[in-house]
């Protein structure tokens, strides 16, 4: 019951398979860093908690399927969701062709929410990532590995979702 008055956002997590969406969560969730891959059947949901200038806030991660026999469902996770992440990686590069198609697949259920592409892995060159970053859609950079940015990822989320003067506190 005191989870119940706690700020609550959901956020889908999207973006093509071997991204690092699942991976992402679990580094946030174990603090270590995997390299097995395992397909994401359909969503997992992660309650990720910050503790915040504003208090405890829980990031209810909806970790969608990026694989395309799975997807089929994807926009129907949208429904509700208060923000969305389109992450994208150097490995596939080609991730970066999806970022739109996401991006609207997004827009048609939730025309409003904050959106923000984060670009796994640091070494793509700057041309092919501002080719790809769509108006109206801000952009992280992050580091599984080294777990550089993580942080400010949902930093982002939070100013735009609570306050632009929330922070997490580290």
């Amino acid at each position: 019951a005191i989870m119940s008055y706690l700020k609550r956002f959901k956020v889908a997590l999207v973006g093509d398979g071997r991204v690092g969406k699942t991976t992402l969560v679990n580094r946030i969730i174990t603090n270590k860093f995997t390299k097995i891959y395992v397909p994401t059947l359909g969503v997992d949901v992660h309650p990720l908690v910050f503790t915040t200038t504003d208090g405890p806030i829980v990031f209810d991660v909806w970790d969608c399927a990026g694989q395309d026999k799975y997807s089929g469902l994807s926009s129907g996770y949208y429904i509700n969701a208060d923000a969305a992440i389109i992450m994208v990686s150097n490995m596939p590069l080609t991730s970066f062709n999806s970022i739109q198609k996401y991006k609207q697949e997004i827009r048609s259920v939730c025309p409003n929410i904050p959106i923000v592409v984060c670009v796994n892995n640091w070494n793509i060159a700057p041309s092919i990532i501002s080719k790809s970053i769509v108006p109206e859609v801000g952009h992280v950079h992050i580091s599984l590995k080294s777990k550089d940015n993580i942080n400010e990822l949902f930093q982002y989320l939070l100013r735009k979702l609570v306050d632009k003067n929330c922070k997490i506190n580290t």
